[in-house]
Protein backbone atom coordinates (compact mmCIF):
# COMPACT_ATOMS: atom_id res chain seq x y z
CA UNK A 1 0.00 0.00 0.00
CA UNK A 2 2.96 2.41 0.36
CA UNK A 3 2.69 3.37 -3.62
CA UNK A 4 0.51 5.63 -5.69
CA UNK A 5 -0.06 3.71 -8.32
CA UNK A 6 -1.40 1.19 -5.66
CA UNK A 7 -4.13 3.49 -4.16
CA UNK A 8 -4.93 4.62 -7.51
CA UNK A 9 -5.46 1.05 -9.09
CA UNK A 10 -7.82 0.07 -6.00
CA UNK A 11 -9.57 3.07 -6.21
CA UNK A 12 -10.60 2.62 -9.33
CA UNK A 13 -11.80 -1.13 -8.66
CA UNK A 14 -14.04 0.33 -5.54
CA UNK A 15 -15.34 3.04 -8.21
CA UNK A 16 -15.94 0.31 -11.08
CA UNK A 17 -17.34 -2.73 -8.79
CA UNK A 18 -17.89 -1.51 -6.16
CA UNK A 19 -17.61 -4.20 -3.80
CA UNK A 20 -18.92 -4.69 0.16
CA UNK A 21 -16.16 -5.54 1.38
CA UNK A 22 -12.78 -5.03 0.46
CA UNK A 23 -9.54 -7.79 1.59
CA UNK A 24 -6.13 -6.79 1.26
CA UNK A 25 -3.41 -8.77 1.96
CA UNK A 26 0.27 -8.23 2.20
CA UNK A 27 -0.06 -4.29 3.21
CA UNK A 28 3.27 -4.04 5.07
CA UNK A 29 1.40 -1.24 6.69
CA UNK A 30 0.39 -0.82 10.01
CA UNK A 31 -2.89 0.43 11.13
CA UNK A 32 -2.76 4.06 11.13
CA UNK A 33 -1.35 3.70 7.66
CA UNK A 34 -3.90 1.96 6.34
CA UNK A 35 -6.54 3.74 8.05
CA UNK A 36 -5.57 7.05 5.83
CA UNK A 37 -7.37 5.10 3.17
CA UNK A 38 -10.63 3.89 4.79
CA UNK A 39 -12.19 7.39 3.47
CA UNK A 40 -10.69 7.77 0.56
CA UNK A 41 -11.78 4.35 -0.65
CA UNK A 42 -15.30 4.78 0.63
CA UNK A 43 -15.86 2.92 3.61
CA UNK A 44 -17.26 3.49 7.13
CA UNK A 45 -15.37 0.36 8.69
CA UNK A 46 -11.83 -1.24 8.61
CA UNK A 47 -10.65 -4.46 10.49
CA UNK A 48 -6.57 -5.12 10.71
CA UNK A 49 -4.02 -7.29 11.02
CA UNK A 50 -1.13 -6.05 11.91
CA UNK A 51 2.18 -7.15 9.23
CA UNK A 52 4.98 -8.69 11.41
CA UNK A 53 8.08 -6.37 10.35
CA UNK A 54 7.88 -5.35 6.55
CA UNK A 55 6.07 -8.61 5.79
CA UNK A 56 2.29 -9.42 5.92
CA UNK A 57 -0.49 -7.18 7.49
CA UNK A 58 -4.38 -7.80 6.70
CA UNK A 59 -7.33 -4.99 5.75
CA UNK A 60 -10.87 -5.74 5.68
CA UNK A 61 -12.61 -2.52 4.83
CA UNK A 62 -16.81 -2.64 4.75
CA UNK A 63 -19.69 -0.49 5.45
CA UNK A 64 -21.62 0.62 7.88
CA UNK A 65 -24.88 -1.47 6.65
CA UNK A 66 -23.10 -4.53 7.66
CA UNK A 67 -23.23 -5.51 11.50
CA UNK A 68 -20.19 -7.11 10.81
CA UNK A 69 -18.33 -9.23 14.03
CA UNK A 70 -15.39 -10.14 14.10
CA UNK A 71 -14.92 -14.32 15.00
CA UNK A 72 -11.41 -14.71 14.69
CA UNK A 73 -8.20 -13.35 12.83
CA UNK A 74 -5.05 -14.03 12.31
CA UNK A 75 -1.79 -13.24 10.05
CA UNK A 76 -3.37 -15.83 7.79
CA UNK A 77 -7.09 -14.43 7.26
CA UNK A 78 -10.07 -12.66 9.03
CA UNK A 79 -13.32 -14.66 9.47
CA UNK A 80 -16.47 -12.66 10.26
CA UNK A 81 -20.09 -12.91 10.84
CA UNK A 82 -22.31 -10.26 8.76
CA UNK A 83 -26.01 -9.18 9.10
CA UNK A 84 -27.61 -7.99 6.41
CA UNK A 85 -31.40 -6.93 5.53
CA UNK A 86 -31.86 -9.66 7.93
CA UNK A 87 -29.88 -12.70 7.24
CA UNK A 88 -26.42 -13.23 8.96
CA UNK A 89 -23.86 -14.69 6.24
CA UNK A 90 -19.89 -15.96 7.57
CA UNK A 91 -17.67 -14.98 5.70
CA UNK A 92 -13.73 -16.02 5.44
CA UNK A 93 -11.31 -13.81 4.07
CA UNK A 94 -8.01 -15.32 3.47
CA UNK A 95 -4.40 -15.00 2.80
CA UNK A 96 -2.78 -18.42 1.57
CA UNK A 97 0.59 -19.34 3.40
CA UNK A 98 2.92 -18.44 0.77
CA UNK A 99 5.24 -21.58 2.82
CA UNK A 100 4.07 -24.78 1.71
CA UNK A 101 5.09 -26.56 5.03
CA UNK A 102 2.71 -24.16 6.57
CA UNK A 103 -0.23 -24.17 4.67
CA UNK A 104 -1.58 -27.18 6.56
CA UNK A 105 -2.54 -24.68 9.53
CA UNK A 106 -4.38 -22.79 7.43
CA UNK A 107 -6.36 -25.36 5.85
CA UNK A 108 -7.35 -26.60 9.58
CA UNK A 109 -8.79 -23.41 10.70
CA UNK A 110 -10.75 -23.26 7.65
CA UNK A 111 -12.69 -26.52 7.94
Amino acid sequence: MGSKWTISYLSEIKHKHKPDFLFLAETKQGPEFVQKFQGHFGYDNLVTVDPVGRSGGLALYYNSEYQVKVLYSSNRMIDVEAEALGKKVYLTFVYGDPVQDMREQVWERLT
